[in-house]
């Protein structure tokens, strides 16, 4: 996640997950590859596993547009993917904490992502965790003085699952 814009009075936040679209085009390309240059009877469901992934990948980890604006009292969240274009607006005044929550990989890896507290529902930031700590700490510390409100950090949690259902 990137600054955009940052001003007294407003702050304009860009995630592209370009590792994640990176390893959409490797699987595509390797789904291609193997359509190409395998013709054994099982390798029908490999390609078409590789090529679904890939398009997963593609769908569910868009580009997130975060506007947060004094001036309009509001917070905007674009995100911008394969499916079209995505957008929500919050009033500033329903949020009243943000937290960095940390999250565990099956195969041991740690990854964080940024909540918004409201009375309704929480708000995550962007839909692809993020691996960089020091990044995300500084992005919800910039957002908290922003905002002018609290900020919290959740450590590990058992299971990347559990950690997405929130």
């Amino acid at each position: 996640m990137k600054i955009a814009t940052r001003t007294p009075t407003h702050l304009k936040l860009v995630h592209c997950p370009w590792i994640i679209w990176s390893l959409a085009l490797l699987s595509w390309v390797t789904g291609c590859c193997s359509l190409i240059f395998l013709s054994s009877p099982g390798s029908g469901l490999v390609i078409a596993s590789l090529l679904v992934f890939a398009l997963l990948l593609l769908v569910l980890y868009p580009i997130a547009v975060c506007d947060l604006s004094k001036h309009q009292e509001t917070l905007t969240i674009r995100q911008y993917g394969l499916l079209g274009k995505n957008l929500a607006e919050y009033p500033l005044q329903m949020i009243s904490a943000i937290e960095v929550l940390e999250g565990h990989h099956k195969s041991g890896g740690i990854f964080y992502r940024i909540r918004l507290i409201t009375k309704s529902k929480s708000l995550y930031l962007t839909a692809a965790p993020m691996e960089d700590a020091e990044q995300v700490r500084a992005i919800a510390l910039l957002v908290s003085e922003f905002m002018e409100i609290p900020l919290n950090y959740v450590p590990g949690r058992s299971s990347a699952l559990r950690y997405l259902q929130d």
